[in-house]
């Protein structure tokens, strides 16, 4: 399980969560301890597509059992969410609430469940063919979308997050390029949503083109940072203020959590997907590169000017 899911379930944290976290982090090394405190964080983030890749890692090995009701795919370096029974999540993202023929694209590969001996396993790349597959979402053929075929039944599979090595981040383009997006053009509308996953927007969306460009511009200027990177610019001197005044860590952390503002943003194709942002520190995060920025002067204003 990897420590960078802070980022995914911070914003769910209730203060008995924070302070087992904190009671983790001051008991081992910071390593262990954060890996830790994230396997807390994520048996409360099970409503996040983020957090169920997250708490399938931490289940396997421990009773294979548990992943029965978790139901993910493993593709090309990155985990999809196979979404069923749920209209209200695919309006969301923009994408169809049935599968018809239409919509389904080219053949990408076979898969098979990885422990085929229980009901709702990850699936995995096969080598051979099978009743189950990965197709082409057709109508935006991106990564963020695709066509699960598990017989004759037919899903709607989401991008979830790279498999990021600790040590590695990816670039603002690479996140929104997972979307469809290489340029402002590829953008319909931005607009601050709410910060309970339901996407409700709060306030008016940009869609003006010349506005729209400012923001691409300046967002895939920004400075992507690793894990330690990040964590130490962005709560290293939080917490060293925190210590000296007699503050606890959770009371950094809930601050951190408390701060979170969400942008949505929808691609000219329809699709529709958000960028959480951390205005008081300064960060903004892309969950499926899981990807730390720092917000520059300009971003910084640009946010405060239309996202008010």
């Amino acid at each position: 399980m990897k420590r960078k899911r802070i980022s995914d379930t911070i914003s769910n944290l209730n203060e008995s969560i924070v302070e087992e976290a904190t009671a983790y982090q001051k008991a081992s090394a910071k390593r262990n301890a954060w890996m830790k405190w994230v396997a807390v964080a994520a048996c409360f983030a099970l409503v996040l597509a983020i957090g169920i890749p997250a708490l399938y890692n931490m289940q396997i090995g421990q009773d294979k059992t548990l992943v029965d009701n978790i139901w993910i795919i493993r593709y090309d370096n990155a985990y999809y969410e196979i979404i069923e029974d749920n209209p209200e999540a695919l309006e969301k993202f923009g994408v169809v609430t049935e599968v018809t023929e239409d919509v389904i694209g080219e053949h990408i590969c076979y898969l098979q469940f990885e422990y085929p001996e229980s009901e709702r396993s990850q699936c995995i790349v096969s080598d051979e063919k099978t009743e189950m597959e990965l197709l082409e979402y057709k109508p935006a053929n991106n990564k963020a979308h695709r066509i699960f075929r598990n017989g004759e039944k037919y899903y709607i599979a989401r991008f979830c997050n790279y498999l990021n090595p600790d040590d590695v981040s990816y670039s603002v383009s690479t996140a929104l390029e997972v979307f469809g997006i290489y340029g402002s053009d590829d953008i319909k509308s931005i607009a601050p949503t709410s910060t309970d996953n339901t996407w409700k927007i709060t306030g008016t969306a940009v869609t003006d083109k010349d506005t729209i460009a400012a923001f691409y511009n300046e967002i895939i200027r920004l400075q992507h940072y690793s894990w330690d990177e990040y964590h130490d610019l962005a709560f290293a001197d939080h917490l060293k203020e925190a210590e000296a005044e007699g503050s606890t860590d959770a009371e950094i952390y809930q601050q951190y959590a408390d701060d979170l503002c969400v942008l949505v943003i929808e691609t000219v194709d329809g699709i529709r997907f958000t960028i959480d942002y951390y205005p008081s520190f300064e960060w903004i995060y892309f969950s499926v590169t899981q990807t730390h920025c720092q917000i520059t002067t300009a971003m910084s204003d640009w946010i405060k000017d239309h996202m008010q």
